[in-house]
């Protein structure tokens, strides 16, 4: 009922409304504004998919009435223990295979690309991760549960935790910031959290913007969305990783296979001195357990017990 009821209003508020996964008109990058309704929270994020980076627009007329009309049939998510099919907007109808049919609309830049334009855009990595931690929580809740998003772009998965409690800090390149920022205080105003996430610029590997991260924050859980696609980057990414993580952090990586380039990324962390495993696809939702996407799950070889859920 909720997604015809939004389906109705797309034109009008030149929005796409994506239910969880990336399909159809919801799979138009170029919407300058998408609705996200992930691990039981809707979300507006505002994106920029052109190259020129246009400034950032007022938000579109009619957001609020289509987030109410999606917040009254909202699904519910289960805790760990019960059966992760269950899961939050996993409930929406569709397959793996469809979902990858629509692979091409929903990349990141190829490697090569300039860094400028990246992060400016959600892809679907972002709100896999999400609806997993959601549903799934490391350490049972996130009410007082320090994160770091690290390369968080428009905030999908750094916001959706701070919804539900955490204390969260967003880190990605400068460029990337103000349009996180906007989606952090827009989205934690309409929910009624009083502190948004603080925003950080980082550059992967760069040791002066990771101490400013460590003054900011001591993460319990690190998160990652789509940081695999350039392989180059694999070695600052590690660096930033030990950087600014405590002993005990646990830190997840989403990430969607395309080459074994990107694959290698588990043997460098395991080299570097990580103990990774890869989250049981059965814990993520339903049309995303073919093995296209995946879920690293890591922490320091002298890291405690803490997240040991998974």
């Amino acid at each position: 009922m909720a997604a015809q009821i939004l389906a109705g209003t797309t034109q009008t508020a030149r929005m796409a409304i994506v239910p969880f996964r990336t399909l159809g008109p919801a799979a138009d990058q170029t919407a300058e504004q998408r609705l996200f309704q992930v691990g039981g929270f809707a979300l507006v994020l505002r994106q920029q998919p052109r190259v020129g980076m246009q400034p950032l627009r007022s938000p579109q007329h009619g957001v609020h009435a289509m987030l109410d009309a999606v917040e009254r049939e909202r699904p519910t998510c289960t805790s760990i223990s019960a059966d992760a099919g269950q899961c939050g907007s996993a409930a929406a109808a569709g397959s793996s295979a469809q979902a990858g049919s629509h692979a091409c609309a929903s990349r990141p830049p190829a490697p090569g690309d300039h860094l400028g334009s990246v992060g400016l855009v959600t892809w679907q990595c972002g709100f896999v991760l999400a609806d997993l931690m959601l549903c799934h929580p490391p350490m049972g809740h996130w009410a007082g549960v320090h994160v770091l998003d690290l390369g968080c772009g428009t905030g999908v998965v750094g916001i959706a935790l701070a919804l539900a409690g955490a204390d969260v800090v967003l880190s990605d390149l400068p460029h990337v910031l103000p349009l996180t920022s906007a989606n952090a205080a827009s989205n934690c105003e309409r929910h009624g959290v009083m502190c948004p996430p603080k925003t950080i610029p980082h550059a992967w590997g760069d040791s002066i913007s990771a101490d400013e991260l460590c003054n900011q924050v001591q993460p319990d859980i690190i998160t990652a969305a789509d940081v695999l696609y350039e392989p180059q980057h694999h070695a600052n990414l590690l660096k930033s990783l030990q950087l600014v993580s405590a002993p005990h952090t646990v830190v997840f990586i989403a990430w969607k296979k395309r080459s074994a380039a990107e694959e290698a990324f588990i043997g460098r962390a395991e080299d570097a001195g990580w103990a990774v495993n890869v989250v049981p696809a059965t814990l993520l939702s339903e049309e995303y357990r073919d093995g296209t996407y995946c879920v690293l799950r890591l922490c320091r070889l002298d890291a405690t017990e803490a997240g040991k859920r998974f």
